[in-house]
């Protein structure tokens, strides 16, 4: 990789001691953390209340905060936004089971309109990805979309017997294919 491709990713100097440029946080982390917070407080369908006052302490937006330190404002809000929509979507499927869910959350993603207009989480998705978009180069984003097709796909429809098998037959695969697909989202999307 060359000198100017990094300056693309990061246009600052390393932070000393450190030898790969993006270690530092977006200069405006803390807008993206608070953006990210408010929108997903006020439109992902939380069952409880205190599960929505939870979301400030989660940092979900940290992520894209430290992956793209020099990418877009705009744009890496949207980011952090669909990363945490993502990870709220995982834990609904997840926690009710509700794999029926997956084609309707895949067209969501796809930024052309919810399967189920009633459905929240589907409109939640569709939100955030029709902003997405709307900023990208359209082969990125159908990039975006194919990984996330991909990871719905992951999930498993077998009942789990205990937390071990859980962990070990839901989380490895898609923990590891997810964060791979993240990495890969958060850099095309905060380079297009």
């Amino acid at each position: 990789m060359s000198l100017t491709r990094i300056g693309l990713v990061s246009s600052f100097p390393p932070v000393e001691g450190q030898s790969y440029p993006p270690t530092r946080r977006h200069p405006h982390w803390k807008v993206i953390y608070r953006l990210h917070d408010e929108w997903m407080m006020k439109y992902w369908p939380f069952d409880s209340e205190k599960k929505r006052a939870r979301v400030p302490f989660l940092n979900l937006a940290g992520f894209t905060a430290w992956c793209s330190p020099a990418g877009d404002l705009y744009r890496s809000i949207w980011g952090a936004r669909a990363i945490g929509v993502i990870f709220f979507t995982d834990d609904c499927l997840d926690t009710g089971k509700m794999f029926d869910r997956i084609p309707g959350c895949k067209k969501a993603v796809t930024g052309t309109g919810p399967l189920h207009p009633n459905d929240r989480v589907e409109c939640c998705n569709d939100a955030v990805f029709r902003a997405v978009k709307a900023t990208c180069h359209p082969r990125t984003f159908d990039q975006v979309v194919y990984l996330i097709h991909e990871w719905f796909d992951t999930h498993n429809h077998e009942p789990f017997i205990d937390v071990n098998q859980y962990l070990t037959a839901r989380r490895l695969d898609s923990g590891l294919y997810f964060s791979n697909g993240k990495y890969l989202m958060v850099a095309l999307w905060s380079l297009c």
